[in-house]
């Protein structure tokens, strides 16, 4: 379409090096990846009007050591992390390991016109989510969407671990049912 992110990898490879970057003020996301085996380690996502971090389309690469702090008036989710768009069985299934992150979001349940959420994964993503921080989120802290990736969750192909939530409304691996459910 007419996405303009900070930095967009599109099938590249874990010959790559990508550290010490930030994505400030981006028109979209700050960082997508396309498919691929890239690792990222030492970002900082800033003040991005989308997604601080983006993947789909079968990348299995690692992210260790990012920083996503949101503009209260810019931005979407902390995390958007897809398979495919039709969630199909395409190999590979995107399942990368996001290790050692802190999110914190813009503090309102919709930002940009949209929901305000820390970690959502849908369309038959999985991966490894381990150490993070998700603080600040308006909307859910995490959704597990769709039928797929919640059978990832009770599978074991998606694992998600050592998360601590700070500061929002509720977790969802289905919805949130009321201002009960709220951490």
């Amino acid at each position: 379409d007419n996405e303009i992110n900070g930095l967009t990898m599109a099938g590249v490879g874990s010959g790559t090096v990508v550290e010490n970057v930030q994505a400030h003020f981006i028109a979209d996301d700050g960082f997508e990846w396309f498919g691929g085996t890239v690792n990222a380690k030492f970002l900082v996502s800033s003040g991005n009007d989308d997604d601080n971090l983006d993947c789909d389309f079968g990348w299995v690469g690692t992210v260790q050591f990012f920083v996503v702090v949101q503009d209260r008036n810019l931005a979407n989710r902390g995390v958007e992390c897809d398979n495919d768009g039709d969630g199909s069985t395409n190999a590979p299934i995107t399942s990368p390991n996001i290790w050692n992150v802190t999110f914190v979001g813009a503090g309102v349940e919709r930002a940009n016109t949209e929901v305000n959420d820390g970690v959502y994964i849908r369309r038959r993503a999985a991966g490894i989510w381990r150490n993070l921080i998700v603080a600040n989120y308006g909307n859910a802290g995490l959704v597990i969407d769709g039928t797929a990736s919640q059978d990832n969750l009770t599978g074991g192909t998606l694992t998600i671990d050592n998360v601590l939530f700070f500061n929002i409304q509720c977790i969802q691996v289905a919805t949130c049912s009321s201002a009960g459910d709220a951490i």
